[in-house]
């Protein structure tokens, strides 16, 4: 697990303190002139969540202002202006967990449509996703181009584009303006995809993989209560192939 210095506090728990602090500052109440639309936490809200899997990032989440997160396409509340240190907290989020927040809902969800299905997470970066999958019971195969040294699940170095046929396949958010997750969904041989990440025009995948998406896929459930930043709009959602899959060069695009 990721540690600010060996001997020191879990990061987890750290960011989670830091977060807690955080309302107890000057920091979190309005300054001069400034609108405040939210001084509360997530936490103990209608929009709150309560984990049955060991999940430290969500656990720090709970604390973050109710304000700046969304909930699918819909802001919780109305945004507001995010603050430097809140920037700074959400940076070290990032790192120290994942880009993609997984909610209890979403790991519950995904794992009513895996229905013992096996799966790859073929974007697994820490392997964060992977590890509150595999607490479910999921058999997981996390891979990453360029896993970094500590994971929280085995991850295997494995470009995105390794041919996967007897699993599902998880895309979360693959790079933006980059050929990777059309290439991971072109040479895919199954029929059931998991995608998180933004639709057409956003941060993540390109004109190829969402054109594949268009022509060979279709669209079977939604993740229901999947929390994300407010600067965001990305969703959990599950494909299914369309058959039969449709041939050629879709938009003139290489294949």
């Amino acid at each position: 697990m990721y540690e600010l210095n060996e001997g020191a506090v879990p990061l987890d728990r750290a960011l989670t303190t830091m977060l807690q602090q955080y309302w107890d500052s000057p920091l979190a109440r309005p300054r001069p002139g400034e609108y405040w639309l939210s001084t509360a936490p997530l936490l103990g809200t209608s929009q709150d969540q309560v984990s049955s899997t060991d999940n430290p990032y969500w656990e720090a989440l709970r604390w973050w202002p109710l304000s700046l997160l969304r909930r699918g396409y819909f802001a919780t509340q109305p945004g507001i202006r995010e603050l430097p240190e809140l920037e700074e907290m959400r940076t070290l989020l990032y790192q120290a967990y994942a880009y993609a927040v997984p909610s209890p809902a979403d790991i519950d969800w995904m794992e009513r449509i895996l229905n013992g299905r096996a799966v790859a997470d073929v974007f697994a970066g820490g392997g964060y996703w992977a590890w509150q999958l595999a607490q479910k019971g999921v058999n997981v195969l996390a891979t990453d181009a360029a896993p970094p040294r500590q994971t929280y699940q085995p991850v295997l170095r494995m470009c995105a584009g390794t041919v996967i046929t007897d699993r599902a396949l998880f895309i979360c958010w693959p790079p933006g303006n980059s050929s990777a997750a059309y290439e991971a969904l072109r040479v895919y041989e199954g029929d059931l995809l998991i995608y998180c990440g933004e639709i057409n025009d956003g941060c993540h995948g390109d004109d190829a993989f969402f054109a594949e998406l268009h022509y060979n896929w279709r669209l079977m459930s939604m993740s229901p209560a999947h929390v994300t930043w407010d600067c965001l709009s990305d969703v959990l959602v599950a494909f299914e192939r369309k058959q039969p899959r449709r041939p050629g060069n879709l938009w003139g695009m290489r294949r």
